[in-house]
């Protein structure tokens, strides 16, 4: 990477993982509270039976639901609502947003293999960049996004000569008129002291 960060480490990443899995499951359980009452009401409905092997309807839109939250906010905002506590971004080797392909295969393809491994996570932990087994798939970084105001050092403008004050006047004592300037007529030297 040619930027000069510094990149997130294992325990800020999980705790910002743990968030947004929170965030997601919350969301994803507001939406799924009136299907249960639904299934409640009519279990035979078709909806609620298996689809994929033993995950029927709610997990598939969970597991959708998961990988568009991570996607979107990636792609677009470059960070989630976990990272972002944590002033984490996560940014291609060039420092810019991930492209929304490689937001998706990283959140998808990525998060799933380093899912079912358990070391490309602790990768985390090992690598020398930070970087997990999705982040060596599509070439990302997580790093810390904290903005610094540039510091620059101020030099005070010299400062004007000073007039001197009337003493007097500045402890309320009016001060005299000025003396009018007598005009003295010029003179011109000799012409024998001019040597």
């Amino acid at each position: 990477m040619s930027l000069s960060v510094t990149k997130g480490g294992f325990f800020p990443r999980l705790v910002a993982y743990l968030i947004d899995i929170l965030v997601v499951v919350m969301i994803f359980n507001f939406v799924k509270f009136p299907l249960l009452i639904i299934k409640l009401l009519v279990p035979d409905l078709f909806l609620f039976k298996d689809i994929l092997f033993q995950y029927d309807i709610f997990d598939l839109g969970y597991y959708l639901f998961h990988v568009a939250y991570f996607t979107l906010f990636t792609a677009f905002a470059g960070t989630t609502f976990g990272k972002w506590l944590f002033k984490l971004s996560v940014v291609d080797e060039e420092g810019n947003k991930l492209k929304f392909g490689a937001a998706l295969f990283r959140e998808s393809v990525g998060r799933f293999l380093s899912y079912i491994s358990i070391i490309g996570y602790l990768m985390i932990v090992v690598s020398k960049d930070k970087k997990a087994l999705h982040d060596y798939l599509t070439d990302s970084y997580v790093i810390y996004s904290c903005k610094f105001r540039e510091v620059r050092k101020v030099v005070p403008a010299p400062m004007p000569p000073v007039m001197p004050v009337n003493a007097g006047y500045a402890y309320g004592v009016q001060p005299q008129p000025a003396q009018p300037v007598q005009n003295v007529p010029f003179q011109a030297a000799p012409a024998d002291e001019q040597n």
